[in-house]
């Protein structure tokens, strides 16, 4: 059996815009969908947090960081033959002030602390995700933690996490070429969006493992 952990944010929780964040049941979820399509000889762990960061901690919400959560989560599972990461928009908050490089270092960061791990057997392979590109707008959502700046970064980080891919030499998948953010609140995925994320990603898994 091949174990992936997919590791992200709302968007790997299941946040549902059309209704204030309650969850999409499980077999509306990519992720489950994804189980369903790949079959027994496949598992797909759900590791989806709603406001999770790659390493900025918010004080507000100190829980949200990855940074002393993922080396646990990840040994937790093992053995695993992917980690698929999908992070990036949390850190956008116009709080942070971060700019896409501040994130695609944080998130060579990241995989710096799970390559540095010790596996018992094998050393699982990563794929990298930017997040669905915030919608035009998303400032008027979420007591505006989000500004024009945010959406302006967040259309840099394809290219980045591309570069970073490279340089570090792990898998590299852009959702965003797929799917879009609900007009409902500019960030999360709709049902729709789910059905066609789990899958384009079907067919990059299947090319990975």
């Amino acid at each position: 059996m091949k174990n992936i952990l997919c590791f992200g944010d709302s968007n790997t929780y299941g946040y549902n815009p059309a209704k204030n964040g309650m969850r999409f049941d499980y077999e509306m979820r990519w992720t489950g969908i994804l189980q369903k399509t790949l079959g027994a000889e496949y598992r797909i762990i759900e590791e989806g947090y709603n406001g999770r960061t790659i390493l900025v901690e918010d004080f507000l919400n100190p829980d949200k960081s990855s940074k002393n959560y993922i080396a646990p989560c990840v040994l937790s599972h093992q053995p695993l033959d992917l980690i698929a990461i999908c992070l990036g928009a949390n850190d956008l908050k116009k709080k942070f002030n971060f700019t896409a490089l501040d994130i695609m270092r944080s998130m060579k960061e990241l995989i710096r602390i799970i390559r540095a791990l010790e596996f018992e057997s094998k050393i699982p392979q990563i794929l990298i995700m930017p997040p669905i590109c915030l919608g035009d707008g998303v400032e008027r959502f979420f007591d505006g933690v989000f500004n024009e700046n945010s959406v302006k970064e967040c259309k840099k980080l394809p290219a980045f996490y591309k570069e970073l891919s490279e340089l570090i030499n792990c898998h590299y998948f852009n959702p965003s070429e797929f799917v879009k953010a609900s007009p409902i609140d500019c960030i999360h995925l709709d049902e729709a969006g789910h059905k066609i994320m789990a899958e384009v990603l079907f067919k990059k898994i299947k090319e990975i493992v």
